[in-house]
């Protein structure tokens, strides 16, 4: 996810596996990435398909990477860090839960959530990320295990990116994996009327290959639009239009 603010600064959030070919096809810079004018990345969670696109970035120059310390400890663990410095100088910048933080003209908190951590590691944490930008709000929470710790949040904010992995509870079963629970993940099916109770824009991101929500013409799909809920698509873009509540600055 590409995150541009009202000034022009450029920030990665969760970057995957796949960032070199979604900034060629939808970044507004040549294909090379080197050229690209980021910033920074913002990690939410060290799941791996939230974090494997860092990798693909060490032939940028410096950038910073935000996150709270017990994903940083994850990664330090699990070596990821290690590689990436052996490229590149990476600002580094520990963040505490909900502690405000300057991005330019954005504040950024991170809100944690329930989860487990990821397969690769044996501690983790998860976080739902609100960004502020004058007196408009977003909500990024990629990976929810639980829904009501993000109540207040969803009372508030203009915009919610939600995660929307699996349609049903036992869709990643027929794969032979756990169920959508047992993997950290609330399924649409439960997620969408519960979420649909509150104001403000909502949008489901990071659908797992397996989710009928994949395709446009699909009931579910139709199911969803119904309640009032939408679902992202490649190169989708939203935009919208946190000073007095930021202390720290990048």
């Amino acid at each position: 996810m590409l995150l541009e603010d009202g000034a022009g600064g450029v920030h990665l959030i969760n970057p995957s596996v796949e960032v070199r070919l979604q900034l060629a096809r939808y970044g507004p810079w040549p294909s090379k990435l080197r050229e690209a004018a980021i910033q920074g990345v913002i990690l939410t969670d060290a799941e791996l398909d939230h974090v494997l696109g860092l990798l693909e970035l060490r032939q940028r120059t410096l950038w910073a990477l935000w996150a709270p310390e017990p994903i940083l400890w994850t990664l330090e663990a699990a070596g990821l860090l290690h590689i990436l410095k052996s490229y590149l100088e990476v600002q580094i910048y520990p963040v505490a839960p909900e502690e405000a933080v300057r991005l330019g003209p954005l504040c950024a908190r991170w809100i944690p959530l329930l989860g487990h951590p990821p397969a690769y590691a044996r501690e983790g944490a998860r976080f739902a990320l609100v960004l502020e930008e004058g007196k408009e709000r977003v909500l990024v929470a990629p990976a929810v295990a639980e829904l009501a710790s993000l109540t207040p949040w969803l009372q508030e904010v203009d915009l919610a990116l939600l995660d929307g992995t699996f349609f049903r509870e036992e869709e990643p079963l027929e794969a032979g994996l756990s169920d959508a629970w047992t993997m950290g993940h609330v399924p649409v099916q439960v997620s969408a009327p519960w979420l649909s109770r509150f104001p403000g824009r909502k949008v489901y991101l990071h659908l797992n290959n397996t989710n009928p929500l994949v395709d446009p013409t699909s009931p579910e799909r139709a199911w969803v639009a119904s309640l009032g809920l939408e679902v992202a698509e490649d190169g989708m873009e939203l935009e919208l239009g946190c000073r007095e509540r930021c202390t720290r600055k990048s």
